[in-house]
C-alpha cells in the first residue's frame, strides 16, 4: 500500500483514463492516479493523509462516512456528492470497494470518482419538469445516458402497467425499440439535439401500440448522451382517454395476478425481507488482458429505498457467487438472453458473449436443459453468445442430472464456465472430460488476494493446466492493481470485478463494445 511521503501517484493506475484513489481502513487516501488531478483540480499532496470527511463538500460528508461503512459491511458502495476544488464545486460518482486480507480484516479501500456534474445540473430543470409532466396525460419519461429512468410520470406508469413503488427496469424497452434508437434516435440526438416520429411501446398488457414520440438530449463531446426525456402520445387516442380502452379487464386482472405472483417470489428469495425492492438486471465488464471487451456478465441488483443497488448476492448471502436460482434466477437469465439477442441485432459479429451465473441447485433441475434451449428458441439468441458460469462442486460431485444437463447445453452449443476452479474437490482428470469451454477462477484459499495470501505459483500451475486442455481462464473479483496484477502474470485470458469495470444497464453495453465509453 501507498502511504505518505512513498509516492506522489499510484503506479499501479497512474495512466488509466478514469480517476482512481486508494484509502486506508479510516477513510484516509493514501493513492490517486494522475487521472485524478484532471477531475479534481487536487494535486496529491493536497488529498494524501485526509480522510474523505474533509475533502468533501460540508453538506455531503455525513453520507460519505454512511457509503464507506456500509462498503465495509457488504464489500462495496457508492453514491454522488459534491466536491470542492479550487474553481468550483463538482458533482463527483463514486465507486468504492473494500479490500480484505487473509484473516478477513478490511485492509483498504480502493475506488473511482467520475464527473457527473453536467448531469446533475439537469436536476433543477427536472424539477420544474414535474410540475407539468405529473399532471399531463401524455407519456413522460426522463432518461440518463447509461439506460437508467431518471423519471416516469404518473401517465406513463399507467400505460405501462406500474405501480408507484416500481422500479423501472432495462425490460419497459422493446428490443426493437433499442434497435432503432442505435440506429435512427442516437444519431440524430448528437446531431441535433432532437427526434421525432412514431414508435411502438408496449401497454401494460404486453400490447404494442404506436405513438408519436419526441426525444430531446443533452449531449457531450465524443458521441455521448448525457440526458434525455421522451414524451409520446398514442396515435388515434384521446388524450384524455387516460387509461387502456374498456375490454382489458381480463387482461388487466391476469397481469395484475402475474405481477402479484412474481413479487410473492421475489420476497421469497430474498431471505432477509428487505422491503420495498425491485430487481435490476445490470451487466458487469470482461475485459481481455490484452485490451476489449470479451464478454459482459449478468449480474441482478435489489433497488433498496435507503442503500440504492445492492448486489443479490449479497442480500441473499447464498454460496455460489453472484449466482441466483428459483424463479428469480429464470427471470435474470431470460432478461440476459433478451438483452443478448438486441446487442446481436445491433453489433453482429462484435456482440458480446452473455455470462449468466447459474446455481447449483439450477443445474441439477431435470428441465433446466430443456428450458434453456427453449429461452434461446424464443428470443432467437444464437447459442454461442450465451455462457452459463457454474460451479466447480455441482460437476465434481458426480450428480447424473447436472452432468446430463451439461452435455445437453453443451450439444445444443450453449457454453459452459466452471467457476471456483482451484478452491474445490474438483478431480483434474476429471476436468478434461467435462463439456466445458473455459474456468474461472477467483478468491479462494487456492489463489492468492492482493495481500499475498495462497500461492501464486500454484495460480499460475492451475493456468497452465486448463490452457493445456484447451480451456480460457477468467479471472473474478479484480478489485485492486495488486489483484490485477497477480492475475494477468498468471496468464489468464480476461477479467471482471469493480477494478476492470462497474456493472451498467444494458443499453451502455454497446457504447462499450464500441470502444466510446
Amino acid at each position: 500500500m501507498i502511504v505518505p511521503g512513498e509516492g506522489a501517484f499510484d503506479p499501479a493506475t497512474r495512466h488509466l483514463p478514469v480517476a482512481t484513489f486508494r484509502a486506508d481502513p479510516r477513510g484516509r487516501i493514501t493513492a490517486v492516479n494522475e487521472r485524478w488531478v484532471t477531475v479534481t483540480g487536487l494535486d496529491p499532496e493536497d488529498v494524501v493523509g485526509r480522510p474523505w470527511s474533509e475533502i468533501a463538500h460540508p453538506a455531503d460528508r455525513a453520507e460519505l462516512v454512511g457509503v464507506l461503512a456500509f462498503a465495509q459491511e457488504i464489500g462495496g458502495g457508492g453514491a454522488e456528492f459534491r466536491f470542492e476544488r479550487r474553481d468550483a464545486t463538482i458533482w463527483l460518482d463514486l465507486a468504492v470497494t473494500a479490500v480484505r486480507g487473509p484473516s478477513g480484516a478490511l485492509e483498504e479501500f480502493v475506488g473511482t470518482v467520475t464527473d457527473v456534474t453536467e448531469r446533475r445540473g439537469q436536476a433543477t430543470d427536472l424539477d420544474r419538469y414535474r410540475s407539468v409532466a405529473e399532471v399531463t396525460s401524455d407519456l413522460v419519461l426522463v432518461g440518463n445516458g447509461d439506460g437508467s429512468v431518471a423519471y416516469i410520470n404518473p401517465a406513463a406508469r399507467e400505460w405501462f402497467g406500474i405501480g408507484d413503488d416500481d422500479v423501472v427496469t432495462n425490460d419497459l424497452v422493446p428490443p426493437a425499440f433499442l434497435e432503432r434508437y442505435y440506429d435512427e434516435i442516437r444519431p440524430a440526438l448528437l446531431r441535433t439535439n432532437r427526434w421525432s416520429g412514431v414508435a411502438e411501446l408496449p401497454r401494460r398488457d404486453g400490447t404494442l401500440v404506436a405513438v408519436e414520440a419526441t426525444i430531446t438530449a443533452g449531449t457531450a463531446p465524443g458521441d455521448e448522451v448525457l440526458w434525455l426525456v421522451l414524451a409520446a402520445r398514442p396515435v388515434g387516442v384521446p388524450v384524455e382517454a387516460g387509461p387502456p380502452p374498456a375490454g382489458d379487464a381480463e387482461a388487466d386482472a391476469e397481469a395484475d395476478v402475474d405481477r402479484a405472483r412474481r413479487r410473492e417470489d421475489l420476497l421469497h428469495q430474498l431471505a432477509r425481507g428487505v422491503s420495498q425492492n425491485a430487481i435490476v438486471v445490470l451487466f458487469e465488464p470482461v475485459a481481455r488482458v490484452d485490451g476489449g471487451v470479451h464478454g459482459v456478465t449478468a449480474v441482478a441488483y435489489l433497488r433498496h429505498r435507503e442503500r440504492g443497488l445492492v448486489p443479490v448476492r449479497d442480500v441473499l448471502g447464498g454460496s455460489d457467487p453472484g449466482a441466483v436460482s428459483g424463479p428469480l434466477g429464470m427471470q435474470v437469465l431470460r432478461s440476459a438472453c433478451r438483452q443478448a439477442r438486441t446487442w446481436e441485432r445491433v453489433l453482429h459479429d462484435e456482440a458480446p458473449r452473455t455470462f449468466v451465473p447459474i446455481s447449483g441447485r439450477g443445474l441439477v433441475d431435470e428441465a433446466f436443459a430443456r428450458t434453456v434451449v427453449d429461452l434461446l428458441d424464443d428470443t432467437g439468441l444464437e447459442p454461442g453468445r450465451l455462457a452459463l458460469v457454474v460451479p466447480e462442486s455441482v460437476l465434481s460431485e458426480h450428480d447424473e442430472r447436472a452432468l446430463a444437463n451439461a452435455v445437453a447445453l453443451d450439444d445444443a452449443g450453449v457454453k459452459l464456465v466452471l467457476s471456483g476452479f482451484g478452491s474445490g474437490p474438483m478431480s483434474l482428470p476429471l476436468l478434461g472430460s467435462l463439456p466445458i469451454s473455459a474456468v474461472e477462477v477467483g478468491p479462494s484459499p487456492l489463489v492468492p488476494g492482493p495481500h499475498g495470501d495462497g500461492d501464486p505459483v500454484l495460480l499460475k500451475a492451475l493456468t497452465g493446466f486448463a490452457h493445456d486442455l484447451g480451456l480460457e481462464v477468467l479471472a473474478a473479483g479484480v478489485d485492486g492493481p495488486e489483484r490485477f496484477e497477480l492475475f494477468r502474470g498468471a496468464g489468464v485470458d480476461a477479467m471482471r470485478g469493480s477494478f476492470i469495470g462497474r456493472a451498467r444497464p444494458a443499453v451502455g453495453i454497446p457504447d462499450i463494445v464500441g470502444g466510446t465509453t
